[in-house]
This record gives structure tokens, sequence and C-alpha cells, in this order.
């Protein structure tokens, strides 16, 4: 999918989704209070785990206050909520957007997820209306429910941020104080709301490094402007500061250049504490403050984070890639590494 394409598709779903959101408010909201009412049971068992008697009527206060609490929300959702309609108006959406998706002949998979968690919803809201006393009911309708909003509001998200980051058309730039980034992560594919968390990756590596980098011109650092796509593998075009730019494309020439070494030498990929020093010793050679703890965290833990899955990396038409004694292609740090190194912070 090219740029145009994307913005053109973006826009449709995130139109065609917002016309359906107030019945994912409704879903929000019966999720919401479930949720508030598990926190405040878990809270006062883990604050009462002795076995005074004191302690014990108060769990048994706190599991009676959820239980009537619970019951209350689902006669609440029954009495509001309308099966027949939601199911209506989703059958439209997805046609709709379905349609569109045909006609271009894309592929989104987390579209086809969302929709997947809505058929699933309808066939479980029918049920629960049969059995709204079976606690597996109730409990599998609010796993449903809350997959959905996190679906939901991960595609809202991830598409309004393309369609504010993707400029129409490329504009004209100071080749002395910007650069191209041009980026290409081959060997694996995935979806837009994964694409969009790999360029959000990017975009994050790069404020940081604007950060605490020494620069003689702050003023050139602009926010990374995406001017191109193409999705399947992570294919994008940036305008960025030069030296920030050159420094995101000097740091990964030292990763794939160790990467290599490393392979040819030990028959093992790159370790998550080898990684971290190799970008600790770029970032002392550009003067970084060393107490900029927070910010070179976050930094390595991007780094990790995009390069991770992919066996080839092409930046500025320079290519990186090592295939292994047995010709296949290998990932470019451990996969392991991207769940070690993407806590929140």
């Amino acid at each position: 999918m090219l740029s145009i394409q994307a913005r053109e598709y973006y826009k449709f779903v995130i139109d065609k989704l917002s016309e359906f959101q107030d019945n994912i408010n409704d879903l929000t909201k019966f999720g919401e209070k479930i949720q508030n009412d598990k926190e405040s049971l878990i809270r006062t068992i883990l604050n009462n785990q002795h076995h005074s008697a004191e302690e014990t009527s108060a769990r048994t206060r706190a599991i009676s206050n959820f239980i009537n609490s619970f019951d209350k929300e689902i006669n609440d959702f029954k009495q509001e909520f309308r099966p027949i309609l939601f199911a209506l108006e989703y059958q439209k959406l997805e046609n709709e957007i379905k349609g569109y998706i045909k006609t271009e002949s894309i592929n989104p998979e987390e579209i086809e997820n969302l929709f997947t968690h809505f058929r699933t919803f309808v066939a479980k809201v029918e049920h629960f209306y049969q059995n709204d006393s079976d606690a597996n009911v109730r409990l599998e309708l609010y796993d449903i429910i809350t997959k959905i909003c996190s679906e939901y509001n991960k595609i809202i998200d991830s598409y309004t941020w393309f369609i504010e980051s993707l400029e129409e058309t490329p504009r004209d730039y100071d080749e002395e104080k910007h650069m191209l980034l041009d980026i290409q992560l081959l060997g694996v594919e995935f979806g837009v709301v994964e694409f969009a968390d790999k360029i959000k990756a990017i975009g994050e590596l790069y404020e940081n490094l604007a950060e605490i980098v020494p620069l003689e011109d702050t003023d050139s650092v602009e926010p990374l402007k995406i001017v191109k796509i193409e999705s399947g593998s992570l294919c994008f075009v940036a305008i960025g500061n030069a030296v920030i730019a050159g420094l995101i494309l000097e740091m990964i020439r030292r990763l794939a250049d160790a990467k290599s070494s490393h392979y040819k030498s030990n028959k093992k990929l790159l370790s998550k504490k080898e990684v971290e020093k190799i970008i600790d010793e770029k970032l002392s050679e550009e003067g970084v403050d060393k107490s900029e703890d927070v910010r070179t965290t976050i930094i390595k833990k991007r780094f990790i984070e995009i390069t991770s899955k992919f066996c080839t990396i092409k930046i500025n038409n320079e290519s990186y890639s090592y295939k292994g004694d047995d010709v296949t292609a290998l990932p470019f740090f451990e996969e392991k590494l991207l769940k070690e190194g993407n806590d929140e912070e």
C-alpha cells in the first residue's frame, strides 16, 4: 500500500469506525465498570491476607459487594443494550469496510481481528441473554468486550497517528540541516497497527536522541516527518535533522557489523547486553551526558524493538543482513530481546 492509498484508506476506516463509536462507548462503559469492581475486590483481598476475624469479614464483604455490583452491571447492560440494533449496525460497518478493502486489494490483519471479535461478541451476547445467570457466560462476555475495545482503540490511535504524521506530498528541505531517512525493515509481513507501532518507535528514538545529543543548531530539530510509506514489510521515507538521522544510520551500521562478526565467531546472535553496550559506546562518543539514564533507556529499548524481528535492514540504499550457514536469513537480533526490551516506561 503506497502513501496516497494509505491516507485514503486510513481516513475511510476512521470515518466508518467513528460512525460506530456510540456502540463502542456502550461496551467501554460496561467493561470499565466491571474492571473497577474487579480492582476493588483484588485490593481488598490483598490488603487482608491474614486470618483474623476482622480481615476474614472484610474479604467476605468485598466478595459480596463485587457479586452485587456485578449483578447490577449485568442487569443495567441487559436493559440498555440493544443486541439486534448492534448486530445490524456492525454488519453494515463490516460490509462497507470489507467492500473498500476488496476494491483496493489490501488485507489489513488488524481489521479482520476486530471483525472476528465483533462476530464472537454477537454470538456470546445471544448466549448471554439466554443464560445471564451463568458466571462463565458473564465472564466470557466481559472478556470479548475487553478485546473489542482494546483492538478498536489501537486501530483508531494508529490510523489517526498515520493520518497526522503522513504528509500529502513530499516537501522541500534544507540539505545542510535535514536528511532523508529511507528505512526498509525486510523479511516480515505485518498489519497496519504493528506497522504504525514500528514507525512510532522510530519517531520516539529520534525525539529522545534529539533531546540528549549536543547540537549546534537546535532550531533545526523538527519532528520526524513521514513523506512516503509502503506497508507490508516496513518501508518508509522521513525527513529529519541531519545530525540525528545520521546518528541513527551510524548506530544501525554498528549493530549490523557487530551482528555479522559476532555470529561468524560464535554462531550466536547478539544478546541484549551486547546491543546496549554498542549503543552506550556510540552515545558516549557523541558527548551524551551519562546522567540522561531515562532517555538512554528508552533509546535502547526502541532500537531493540525496531530491529529485533528483521533479517535485512536497508537504510538510504545501504543494505545490512546476514545469512547463516544454512543460507537462511537470521533475525537481526534474538527475538526474545523484543520482550526483554519492551517494558513500559
